[in-house]
């Protein structure tokens, strides 16, 4: 039995208590300074000859505040600093992110940030070769390494040994993404890929052209076996895509509890979360849909403040993201820490902003 049911069965028997907290308090910043190192990952993916060369951003809660800030490709930071000294505060709740179609790994750094504020580990690797760097085609290969990546990223620092995180991270993990990284962190969370009917879509031409470019035998047998890590206790999805290479019954296999984010502009409707296909194939009881009224694509991430302007909004990006990280802490802090009094704000009843309509199962 996959650990997502145990833990279901423990919310459902353990009730739950009046709440306590003020949003307020989730919208802050945490007790904690902020560090971040840019650190690398390499693995030996499957079909592949070449090591994987990742990038990877972390943040943490750390010792001390300094002034060296990081720069994340359209902003500099205001509150982390640059190979703080780790607080001591024993194994950390972890959270993986992974990036967009030609985004960047940092791209949801305020995000990132308040987390760690809030006493997260949050590991950010680079997919190489999908980046805004390189061109937009994809091929069968990324839809592959994506969570290849993630899963390779988790073993490295598990495994950590003379380093200052060695040890800090506890067995309470999520995986998160935005975009190709939604896609991502549901392969990853045990979604199952149709193969014989995307097989059929390749030839038909209704099969995503990137994961059809250059499927081969020993490609088709990996989506086959699916992407499922069992390590990830829950999902962070912001606006993801490729619905189709799931399908609602491969979506339905997801076990784990999943805050689904979207934005209305992305073609979702107010007052409907069943508009959104993801939703529609969810049956868990802690899942959170989250629509951003008059939101784009890309309102989630730093880039609609930092003059990018790419399937962006009008809407004030300090109040969009500052929610944002408000409602993703709720979440983790009820499914990785336990906390029993945050039901009220995960159920919609007390609203974190009036841009975001909250609906629960």
């Amino acid at each position: 039995m996959r650990r997502g049911l145990w833990l279901l069965g423990l919310w459902a028997c353990g009730g739950e208590a009046e709440p306590t907290v003020d949003p307020a308090t989730l919208l802050a910043p945490g007790p904690h300074p902020v560090g971040y190192r840019l650190t690398e990952v390499n693995y030996l993916p499957p079909l592949s000859a070449t090591p994987r060369r990742l990038a990877v951003h972390v943040w943490y809660p750390a010792v001390a505040k300094g002034e060296d800030r990081p720069i994340y490709v359209v902003r500099k930071s205001e509150v982390a600093t640059v190979d703080a000294a780790p607080a001591e505060l024993g194994p950390l709740p972890v959270v993986l992110y992974s990036h967009g179609h030609q985004a960047y790994a940092t791209v949801m750094s305020q995000v990132m940030e308040h987390l760690a504020s809030h006493g997260y580990l949050v590991i950010a690797p680079t997919h190489s070769g999908n980046t805004f760097l390189d061109g937009d085609d994809r091929q069968t290969d990324i839809y592959y390494q994506r969570p290849l990546d993630l899963s390779a990223t988790l073993d490295h620092f598990q495994t950590l040994q003379d380093d200052p995180l060695a040890g800090r991270l506890s067995d309470r993990i999520a995986i998160s993404g935005h975009s190709f990284g939604g896609y991502t962190a549901f392969a990853l969370g045990g979604a199952q890929y149709p193969v014989d009917a995307l097989d059929a879509g390749c030839v038909a031409g209704t099969t995503s052209a990137g994961y059809c470019s250059t499927l081969d035998a020993d490609s088709r047998a990996l989506f086959r076996a699916g992407f499922y890590d069992p390590r990830f206790l829950a999902i962070l999805s912001y606006d993801p895509g490729d619905f189709g290479l799931f399908g609602g019954p491969g979506v339905a296999q997801v076990e784990a509890p999943v805050l689904q984010v979207v934005a209305e502009g992305s073609g979702f409707v107010p007052g409907d979360p069943s508009s959104d296909p993801y939703w529609a194939a969810l049956h868990g009881a802690q899942d959170l849909h989250l629509l951003l009224r008059g939101g784009e694509h890309n309102d989630f991430t730093d880039s609609c403040g930092s003059g990018v302007s790419i399937r962006c909004s009008t809407l004030v990006p300090a109040e969009v993201l500052k929610p944002l990280a408000g409602y993703s802490l709720a979440f983790l802090e009820r499914v990785l820490r336990g906390r029993s009094d945050l039901g009220p704000i995960l159920d919609g009843t007390t609203a974190v902003s009036p841009l975001y309509q909250a609906t629960k199962r």
